[in-house]
């Protein structure tokens, strides 16, 4: 399971703001972990926010934290050039981009790596979950997409025999758009849903203290290795479609 959400713009002129917070705080912690939370629910009983909540978390506290030891291969951290300028502080070790992988310890998803990705001065702006199915041989052919922003939608590719007598395969994408299927219904945006549900006294779409403390149990061993060390710190040049990892030390 691949959870993004990448933007093509910098930090906009929001200094105050981001140098002291970071990718990590700023997405994956307020909002990636909850769409994490969302995708792997067990199916409440009853839709609604008591049920979702107490299902977000259950699957949250199942949620495994990284160990010291695994801090630096299964995160990076990156800051875009010119970031540093930006900011004015040439020192200045704040991650505009963060990936980390994570693991719930639960029968249905053990052993199913997650990862979570949020960066800034990327090559397109996205908001997506995108899940890949294996196959016995191990393969990922097979994929569900879930784009929430830009383009609202679902999108099925599926590895499938073409007609005839051959064992040709293809890939075939099935696809869903609220903005196609939907033109004449309106599409609030998230902002415009989150204000309507607080004058409703509506907290499905809310945090409750339990889950973002379940949260920085995830994260705070990761704030905790960065404090000691920036030597991870990968820079990398803004138009970019993602960011990877260096490569180990005498590889």
């Amino acid at each position: 399971i691949s959870i993004s959400a990448h933007e093509k713009i910098g930090i906009e002129g929001r200094v105050a703001f981001y140098e002291p917070l970071g990718a990590l705080r700023d997405v994956i912690q307020s909002h990636l972990l909850q769409v994490l939370a969302i995708v792997t629910i067990d199916k409440p009983d009853v839709f609604d926010s008591q049920h979702i909540h107490a299902a977000k978390k259950q699957v949250m506290s199942r949620i495994e934290p990284l160990p010291p030891d695994k801090v630096g291969e299964r995160v990076i951290r990156g800051q875009y050039i010119g970031y540093r300028d930006e900011v004015g502080n040439a020192q200045s070790v704040t991650e505009t981009y963060a990936a980390i992988t994570v693991y719930i310890d639960s029968q249905r998803w053990q052993g199913v790596p997650i990862r979570l990705s949020t960066g800034k001065a990327l090559s397109e702006r996205k908001t997506e979950v995108r899940v890949s199915f294996h196959g016995a041989s191990g393969e990922s052919n097979n994929h569900l997409r879930f784009r929430i922003q830009p383009n609202e939608g679902i999108e099925l590719d599926l590895v499938t025999k073409k007609p005839g007598f051959s064992d040709e395969l293809q890939t075939t994408v099935m696809d869903f758009s609220y903005n196609h299927d939907f033109e004449n219904h309106g599409h609030p945006d998230a902002y415009e849903r989150v204000l309507v549900d607080a004058v409703r006294g509506d907290h499905t779409l809310f945090a409750t203290s339990e889950e973002v403390l379940a949260s920085w149990r995830v994260l705070q061993p990761i704030v905790d290795q960065w404090a000691k060390s920036s030597d991870d710190l990968v820079f990398y040049k803004p138009g970019v479609t993602d960011v990877k990892a260096p490569p180990p030390l005498g590889a």
